[in-house]
């Protein structure tokens, strides 16, 4: 009799934001069949939704195994078109290679099925946090207290220093994309907490649009993303520094939560802020506003590379009164200033803004 033929193992995805997984773009896996049930509904109960938007929704549901609750987001509709199949599919990858960090939403599971009219319907499940800085914004409408804008600093700048330790541009941060954590403080990010709270932990998420470092212009498409938190020479089509991209978009996360006010998506005042024209914060300190300016800096070489933003927070306060102090701690790093003239954009511009030495 003739022997089975021994069913062939489907494809397996090759990751580019490991190490030695090269520069190739994702290749969508094949789907077979529509389940009978599928994987989301046999497995996760849905609680709530959390989230929604044109392309994605993102829900509360409890695994019906381990009985912990998840966020698990899932495409609005069936995917058809290979491209935002793997789009979907990179962003996983992403969450997968970006690796253990306090500061990045925690990744646990990703698939895909096929849908009842032949696309495809994508999911990711990673750990359920609160609410978006956006959306604390939105409700409270008033700057964030300077405490809890240095903690969201300090916190968001280490997980993108992380990201790029691994290779990988985020290329999305804003108020949006920065969730508290639900790590049992009762304080902080928009009130309702006590007097005295230490603020909470927040997590930087959402990453439909992270590219690898080292082939970004294989990956980057060049008319996504929010052009409000989009670095001057992104937007110019230069794809060759994201970090320090990653760094202008920290900065205008940071000089909206500290105005209380959505930055224009156009017009005279969207100008200025790409030139390094900033307005006055009122509400936070001069060594803060000069963190903020450092990181907007029209040229991505006098920007700070990110994982020496922490000590420029812990250094504000004591240099706030010597202006040759701040602009000694806004110096980046050699190696972003070779060509000259980086640092002196960095330091300088501040005068509308007062901000200068007494």
């Amino acid at each position: 009799p003739r022997a089975a033929r021994r069913a062939a193992s489907p494809p397996t995805a090759v990751n580019p934001f490991l190490s030695g997984a090269g520069a190739a773009p994702v290749v969508p896996a094949p789907l077979g069949p529509p389940p009978a049930l599928s994987r989301y509904r046999s497995e996760y109960k849905e609680v709530a939704t959390v989230g929604a938007g044109a392309f994605a929704r993102v829900a509360r549901a409890v695994h019906r195994l381990d009985g912990a609750e998840y966020a698990v987001k899932r495409s609005a509709a069936e995917l058809f078109d290979a491209g935002d199949r793997a789009r979907w599919q990179q962003e996983a990858a992403a969450l997968a290679a970006a690796g253990s960090h306090p500061g990045v939403v925690r990744y646990f599971s990703s698939w895909a099925e096929p849908g009842p009219a032949g696309g495809a319907l994508f999911y990711i499940a990673t750990e359920l946090c609160g609410v978006s800085l956006g959306t604390k914004r939105a409700v409270h409408g008033e700057p964030l207290p300077e405490a809890e804008l240095t903690a969201v600093a300090a916190q968001v700048a280490d997980a993108l220093a992380h990201l790029h330790r691994r290779g990988i541009a985020h290329m999305d941060v804003k108020p949006d994309n920065i969730l508290t954590g639900l790590d049992g403080h009762g304080g902080g990010f928009g009130g309702g907490g006590d007097a005295g709270t230490p603020p909470r932990s927040v997590k930087l998420a959402d990453f439909g649009l992270a590219t690898p470092l080292a082939s970004a212009a294989a990956f980057l498409p060049p008319d996504e993303g929010d052009s409000r938190y989009l670095a001057p020479e992104v937007l110019r089509g230069d794809v060759s520094r994201l970090d320090r991209a990653d760094a202008f978009a920290l900065g205008a996360t940071l000089y909206e939560l500290a105005t209380g006010a959505p930055l224009p998506s156009g017009g005279a005042t969207y100008a200025d802020i790409r030139e390094g024209r900033l307005r006055l914060m009122p509400a936070v300190s001069a060594g803060f506003q000069r963190v903020v300016k450092c990181l907007m800096a029209p040229d991505p070489a006098a920007r700070p590379a990110l994982a020496s933003v922490r000590g420029m927070l812990a250094k504000k306060k004591s240099s706030s009164g010597s202006g040759e102090a701040v602009a000694a701690q806004q110096q980046p790093p050699a190696e972003a200033t070779a060509g000259g003239g980086g640092a002196r954009a960095a330091a300088g511009g501040f005068a509308p803004l007062m901000l200068r030495p007494a």
